[in-house]
């Protein structure tokens, strides 16, 4: 709650695949406005910072953006607080790591950084995953994009105790491959 308050920009800082847009919309009022890619920065920011006018702008790689990229980011973050938008971005790599590996600006790393918020990987709450995989699922089914379908007991443990190198991503891609390859409208472990 306390981050979602704040106006200072915010650093995500997670292993890939944490589906960090998610975290940052979580950020965001209701009905503000929350926008997001690397390819906002090719608009140009007086249009862009309107369009985000009490909201959020969200970059979900840095160690992706290109020196122009880097200074469109720059421009955008000195004018954010006075249109009274937040930026919150996402890295794999803390801002050392970006500056020595990825060309990154410096300064403009420890500004994005001033808030930082490290995104646990999938594994380090493995007890939550059969919950994220049920509502993946149901989500999946209320748009209709399989029949319905529920995950058995074992199918749900087997989940839980499952590593997780691609966090969310790895899960969502196994829950859907489990919806729509079950025969069945419970999936069952050896599905």
């Amino acid at each position: 709650a306390q981050l979602a308050q704040a106006s200072a920009p915010l650093l995500l800082r997670g292993e890939r695949g944490m589906r960090p847009e998610l975290f940052a919309r979580l950020l965001a009022a209701p009905s503000a406005p929350f926008l997001s890619g690397a390819e906002l920065l090719a608009e140009p920011p007086s249009e862009l910072l309107a369009k985000a006018t009490g909201g959020i702008l969200f970059f979900p790689d840095l160690a992706r953006l290109a020196r122009g990229e880097q200074r469109s980011l720059e421009f955008l973050l000195t004018r954010a607080e006075k249109h009274k938008v937040r930026l919150v971005s996402f890295s794999p790599l803390d801002v050392k790591s970006l500056a020595e590996k990825h060309d990154f600006d410096p300064d403009l790393g420890a500004r994005l950084s001033e808030l930082t918020l490290r995104l646990p990987a999938l594994r380090e709450f493995a007890e939550d995953v059969p919950d994220l995989a049920s509502l993946m699922l149901a989500q999946m089914v209320e748009a209709r994009a399989c029949p319905q379908r529920r995950l058995s007991i074992a199918s749900l443990n087997a989940l839980r105790h499952h590593v997780w190198p691609g966090n969310l991503t790895e899960l969502e891609g196994v829950v859907k491959d489990l919806a729509l390859s079950s025969l069945d409208e419970e999936v069952q472990l050896d599905d």
